[in-house]
């Protein structure tokens, strides 16, 4: 079995200098998440239909991450 575990978010403040390097800019966040988390929670389609801008950022910034997992 294949288990795959993640968070809601990859921006919680908090983490920063606990799970995440501090001080890490919001847009390096992610890739930062994305080593030790092979998952995350997407709900902004709750809200909004993501950008395809938004979604290509965020496979870009996880791809040599997911791929190794």
């Amino acid at each position: 079995m294949r288990l795959h575990v993640g968070c809601a978010m990859w921006t919680h403040a908090p983490w920063q200098g606990r799970f995440l390097p501090h001080p890490l800019p919001p847009k390096e966040r992610l890739r930062a998440y994305a080593s030790w988390c092979n998952a995350v929670e997407g709900n902004t389609t709750f809200y909004a239909t993501p950008a395809r801008s938004a979604v290509e950022s965020w496979a870009a910034q996880t791809s040599l991450t997911s791929a190794s997992s």
